[in-house]
């Protein structure tokens, strides 16, 4: 893609979908950082997209800009191998770096589970933003294959495909990460996902749910608590969430709130073969086969990297 970004080009865009011109930019340029890591022949395929810049890009219609790109490791290679990964990762990505014209600045930070890269850029508005692009190394092997989906065009004219997770599995941890942070963007593509009937097999992602769960939920997967999605104020919607909608948007947090209540409480209502699952892991016991029936499933996530550290 590469784009020239032009004060001209990002108005055109933002007026047309009726979003802030500065929040259109960031989500060009993440466009932009996107079909770089697909493209270049020592990283494609070996990164995943997922969480909400997965859902809005390539999931469903484009319902709302996203912030950042969260990326899982693709493969689940052994440690030296990631490490060899990661060091020439970056060397490549500053190529990507350099181009555009963007600076790391000190938020980005290297750890054991990943890696976040933040750009800072001057945008086409004359104001200062950045782009986020973070890595996690630790969720490399995957319940679902994984898949190559393409990029809504209503915000680019050029075709891009880029590797996901499997949507199922992308709702799964976003729901995870609604039940565990509470912030209003996970709320608004939980009620989404709801209204178009995105989820098929709700078994399927409710045992996704409960290995994400326990992978890194905050709450335990047999015993949530519920009663914070009713504690969204006017203000944190206004400061979170509005910036990212279109103007046209006419998003209503309670009516949100009581569909996704009653829908989670209704699905996330765990087997005993499940429940037994999460109790096991509780006491450091790990048995997938509990939660899949598929071997295929089963082979994948048996030696899962995250799994197998929150077991030490």
């Amino acid at each position: 893609m590469r784009v020239l970004y032009t004060k001209e080009y990002v108005e055109r865009i933002a007026e047309r979908e009726g979003f802030i011109k500065d929040n259109t930019e960031k989500v060009l340029r993440l466009i932009d950082a996107l079909e770089y890591l697909n493209t270049q022949p020592e990283i494609k395929g070996k990164l995943a997209l997922k969480g909400g810049t997965a859902i809005n890009l390539t999931v469903v219609d484009f319902p709302r800009l996203s912030v950042d790109i969260d990326l899982d490791f693709a493969e689940n290679l052994d440690k030296e191998s990631v490490l060899q990964f990661r060091t020439n990762f970056k060397d490549i990505f500053s190529e990507f770096i350099d181009s555009g014209g963007y600076r790391l600045i000190e938020k980005s930070r290297t750890h054991y589970a990943l890696d976040s890269f933040m750009l800072s850029y001057n945008g086409t508005s004359g104001n200062r933003d950045n782009i986020k692009v973070e890595i996690n190394y630790l969720n490399r092997a995957h319940i679902l294959p994984l898949e190559y989906r393409n990029i809504n065009n209503r915000i680019t004219d050029e075709p891009l495909s880029v590797l996901t997770l499997n949507p199922t599995e992308i709702y799964a941890s976003k729901t995870v990460a609604l039940l565990s942070r509470f912030a209003p963007r996970d709320i608004y593509d939980i009620c989404i996902m709801i209204e178009k009937d995105t989820i098929k097999d709700i078994d399927l992602f409710r045992k996704c749910f409960v290995f994400y769960n326990v992978c890194g939920g905050k709450q335990d997967a047999d015993n949530i608590d519920f009663s914070q999605l009713g504690n969204f104020t006017y203000d944190i919607i206004r400061r979170q969430l509005k910036p990212v909608l279109a103007k046209t948007d006419k998003f209503e947090i309670k009516h949100a709130t009581a569909r996704v209540d009653e829908y989670l409480r209704e699905v996330l209502s765990l087997t005993n073969q499940e429940k037994e699952f999460v109790r096991l892991f509780r006491e450091k016991t790990y048995k997938p086969t509990l939660l899949f029936d598929d071997e295929k499933i089963v082979k994948r996530i048996e030696t899962h990297p995250m799994i197998l550290w929150r077991l030490r």
